[in-house]
């Protein structure tokens, strides 16, 4: 099962069990679809009632449908609550997460989870309200972009812009 709610410009979703795609998609377009969820909410996901194994495959498609189907009403940010249990798969979601411009961190209780959220928004200095872009989420089989958050109070609050990854630089021999 997968429940949401909204506290002010945070949205809390709380997945307990095995979910199947059609459920979180349902909950999603619930969202999106939400008038008192805000464009560029901060998310809470509480995961600690779950209990499912998932590979990294499965994993990277969770991620993807999450930034699929709430477009706009994803901020740059997320609080997973997790259990020592789901670890491993919880440390994957934060590392793929980079690469669609999302910042995940791993909490073992709401509270902590809270206050991280909190002081991001704090840090940022931009009112996640006024995010004007949708996350553009690319096939599975295409390779994504390096994304970076560019957050200048005196431009367009959270508008990401994309930049490439430096790479290794190539010398010809002469």
């Amino acid at each position: 099962m997968v429940s949401y709610e909204i506290d002010g410009s945070i949205l809390i979703f709380r997945a307990s069990g095995t979910t199947t795609r059609y459920q979180r998609e349902v909950v999603f377009e619930a969202v999106r679809a939400d008038a008192r969820v805000p464009n560029g909410a901060l998310v809470l996901l509480d995961v600690r009632e779950v209990d499912v194994g998932m590979s990294k495959h499965v994993v990277v498609e969770r991620l993807r449908v999450l930034l699929d189907q709430l477009g706009p009403k994803l901020g740059p940010a997320c609080a997973l609550i997790v259990t020592a249990g789901v670890g491993d798969q919880a440390r994957i979601f934060q590392t793929e997460a980079i690469g669609f411009g999302l910042r995940v961190e791993l909490f073992s209780d709401e509270r902590a989870a809270r206050q991280w959220v909190a002081l991001t928004v704090r840090r940022t200095g931009c009112s996640l309200k006024q995010r004007t872009e949708k996350h553009q989420v690319a096939p599975m089989h295409t390779t994504l972009p390096s994304v970076r958050l560019n957050c200048d109070p005196r431009q367009s609050p959270l508008l990401y812009t994309r930049e490439p990854r430096p790479g290794p630089v190539h010398r010809s021999r002469d």
